[in-house]
């Protein structure tokens, strides 16, 4: 199953790879933009330990001719086993459709499919509406503050929640008010980028239910579309399963692959 999970992964990666040549090859003409982003990192450990992980990272992004439009694409897979024992088999992808009223202000709708085996999270679904606005948009620096109202239905594997009554079910579900922040700092010219990026999620109805998220990372590039990468994930979930923590850290290190045109 992990080799096969693995395979669809590399595969979805061409097929955007192909599709964002082509679109390349076109832009000449209509001044389409794209960009594709590709970072992974990876463990093999055999002997007296054994491990293997991988964590890869697909952002994709189509602007339309007029850059009135806007699609953006985030996939991210985790895996990992230790001996024998499947410990991380997580997946999870986020698409907007983003409508530019100008430069600084937009209006989006968000589609969300989540999998934490990590979490006990068999699924997890949400789909919203939203806004942004860029408080600043310079070279060197981007501010943006978005907005985002959703209707959101979790699938857990089991029904005993630790202090939480959930009726004996193990499906919860909400409409949920979520504020984001995200910023891009060019900290050295060619040489050092900081991305920084916060949500928080709760739901309007019931106040245990909340999440927030919080990702950041620095970029080295090395050459042209290559780029070292450090990143650190900072996961946090009100609601689990009895046997499962609330918060989730990640501190990664690899390579980033860039593709615009």
């Amino acid at each position: 199953m992990t080799g096969k999970k693995q395979f669809i992964f590399l595969i979805a990666f061409l097929i955007c790879f192909l599709i964002q040549s082509k679109l390349h090859g076109q832009s000449v003409k209509d001044s389409t933009r794209t960009d594709l982003d590709f970072a992974a990192t990876g463990n093999v450990q055999t002997g007296n330990f054994e491990r293997l992980q991988f964590i890869n990272q697909l952002d994709f992004s189509m602007d339309s001719k007029n850059r009135k439009w806007n699609f953006n694409s985030r996939h991210l897979y985790l895996f990992q086993k230790v001996f024998e024992n499947k410990s991380q088999d997580d997946y999870l992808t986020r698409n907007f459709l983003t409508y530019r009223i100008d430069k600084k202000l937009d209006v989006f709708g968000g589609f969300f499919f989540e999998k934490f085996f990590i979490k006990r999270i068999n699924i997890n679904i949400q789909y919203g509406l939203g806004t942004r606005y860029a408080a600043v948009k310079k070279s060197r620096a981007f501010v943006q503050f978005g907005l985002m109202g959703s209707y959101a239905k979790k699938k857990y594997m089991g029904s005993n929640f630790k202090d939480f009554d959930n009726g004996g079910g193990d499906t919860i579900d909400g409409f949920f008010i979520s504020p984001v922040l995200s910023s891009k700092f060019v900290l050295v010219p060619k040489r050092l980028i900081f991305n920084f990026l916060f949500w928080f999620q709760q739901d309007i109805t019931e106040p245990e239910n909340y999440r927030f998220n919080l990702e950041t990372s620095l970029l080295a590039p090395v050459y042209k579309g290559l780029s070292l990468k450090v990143g650190f994930n900072d996961f946090y979930e009100n609601i689990n399963l009895v046997g499962a923590k609330a918060n989730d850290s990640f501190l990664t290190y690899g390579l980033n692959f860039k593709f615009n045109r």
